[in-house]
């Protein structure tokens, strides 16, 4: 991207090379039991993405990062079918009464296209949520 001319997106705009969106979640900024490793790794996600965001700045590339809430997937659907108690028992529908509603893939993807917009010029190094 460094290497691209910067492109102004209409007349009188800043000039932009790129935008770069990382997959976060909302364990990186909450936790859940038994989830360390995961929590650790979106926590490491959001350091990058600050760092990279001051870093690239000054190269008119924009760094960003979205924390989806809860996405019935095929990673996700084992904690939906065959709860033997514990943790795991309704699980799934606390998370998605806490979100407020089921959420689709493509909802992340429309705010992945939003925040990647040149219209969103001035917004770096941001989490933003898409949770509900």
């Amino acid at each position: 991207m460094m290497k691209k001319e910067p492109l102004p997106f209409e007349e009188g705009s800043i000039a932009q090379r790129g935008a770069i969106v990382n997959a976060a979640s909302v364990n990186s900024l909450l936790s859940l039991p038994g989830s360390v490793p995961y929590t650790t790794s979106k926590h490491a996600v959001m350091g990058i993405t600050k760092t990279a965001a001051l870093e690239a700045r000054a190269h008119q590339i924009r760094v960003n990062a979205l924390s989806q809430g809860f996405l019935l997937t095929e990673l996700t659907r084992p904690l939906t079918e065959n709860a033997t108690g514990g943790v795991l028992d309704g699980l799934w529908g606390a998370m998605e009464k806490r979100q407020g509603r089921s959420a689709k893939v493509e909802e992340v993807g429309d705010v992945a296209v939003l925040i990647t917009s040149p219209r969103m010029g001035l917004v770096n190094g941001v989490n933003l949520f898409v949770d509900g």
